[in-house]
């Protein structure tokens, strides 16, 4: 709903995401051609009718979303830059104003009288380096391990560590193939003794996955998932061997469900925005859909504010309007995470025994 005000992008994501029906059911399986546990298709009639909402919900990639907004941003006068773009370490001489500065993270941050300077590091030709960059707010949309948050002195208040997991991103055009015309789905939830996982069919067409395993420190390390360890088990939950699996990228992560204890920190001067300000488990798709609302929030105050036509107080009214919903989120997707674990429990796979062990 949001994204249908910016420049037809709600369109451009229907057009690009996946046809519907190859999406919209979760399957529960031994493996991925073996006996089917049971399956949920997620979607109403009233979704596609656009009975509640003007638009269609869509199942849609991050880095593909992100690839799409930059195009828009680049079409409204924003130019993306990568730090060999900018040379030198310093920004004093640069004229920053509607560039975006990929490959930079926040370091450091120091209230000034008039703003805040901020250390960006870039990596420059395998040389970590930093550029000083000064700004009247800093908005840390920085992700669930913000950095901006842990600089501005900002705790989360929650649980935490619910559960460690490995993600692998992997593609296979043998397994979409075989997926579509076999067991249409977008979330594929195996079981079987040899491994578990849950597969998230991102584009069936293309053969695009991400898998998330379990693991259990200390028994299990993220080190011990390379990309060969992680390649058989693939080829344990799809129950045959496709032959042409590539694994693109490992990463480990933590499930919380916490929330910043305040949006706005330093002055109110820093704000947080996104996963930097709630971390949610997965189940339920809130965490970007929460994330993106934050953002509409605050952009309109900003603009307000920035334009002399409304009071600095304003931008308290986008902690006390957002942080509820994150809240309320937050509960929402734990109830979810817990009742998707009920489901491994009965089948004898409880994870309160795992960690137990």
């Amino acid at each position: 709903q949001i994204f249908r005000k910016f420049d037809g992008l709600a369109g451009d994501i229907e057009r690009a995401q996946p046809p519907v029906d190859l999406w919209r059911k979760f399957i529960y399986c031994t493996s991925l051609s073996g006996s089917i546990l049971g399956s949920v298709d997620h979607m109403k009639q009233e979704d596609f009718d656009k009975v509640v909402s003007p638009i269609s919900v869509a199942h849609f990639s991050q880095y593909k979303l992100v690839d799409l907004l930059l195009k828009k941003l680049d079409g409204v006068g924003f130019q993306t830059c990568f730090p060999d773009e900018l040379g030198g370490s310093s920004a004093q001489d640069l004229l920053l104003e509607n560039k975006i500065l990929m490959g930079h993270e926040c370091s450091s941050i120091e209230l000034t009288d008039d703003g805040i300077l901020v250390g960006a590091s870039f990596n420059n030709g395998g040389r970590m380096q930093e550029r000083k960059l000064h700004c009247g707010l800093l908005l840390g949309a920085d992700g669930a391990r913000s950095k901006v948050r842990e600089l501005a002195g900002i705790s989360m208040k929650g649980e935490r560590d619910l559960q460690q997991l490995v993600s692998v991103h992997f593609v296979s055009r043998d397994l979409g193939k075989y997926l579509s015309s076999e067991r249409p789905g977008m979330l594929f939830f195996i079981f079987n003794p040899d491994a578990i996982g849950v597969l998230v069919a991102h584009d069936l067409e293309h053969g695009e996955f991400v898998l998330q395993v379990p693991f259990y420190p200390p028994q299990q390390m993220f080190e011990d998932f390379s990309a060969k360890v992680c390649e058989q088990i693939i080829v344990k939950l799809v129950g045959w061997e496709p032959a042409d699996i590539q694994v693109l990228d490992i990463k480990p992560w933590a499930m919380h469900a916490e929330v910043a204890e305040k949006y706005v920190g330093c002055d109110n001067r820093v704000i947080l925005v996104g996963d930097a300000a709630h971390r949610f488990p997965p189940a339920g798709g809130f965490g970007m859909n929460t994330g993106v609302q934050d953002a509409h929030n605050l952009a309109w105050k900003l603009c307000l504010l920035l334009n002399g036509i409304a009071d600095p107080s304003i931008i308290q009214t986008y902690e006390s309007e957002r942080k509820p919903v994150a809240t309320f989120n937050t509960e929402l997707s734990l109830e979810n995470f817990k009742a998707a674990m009920s489901i491994p429990a009965t089948l004898g796979l409880d994870p309160t025994i795992a960690n137990s062990e």
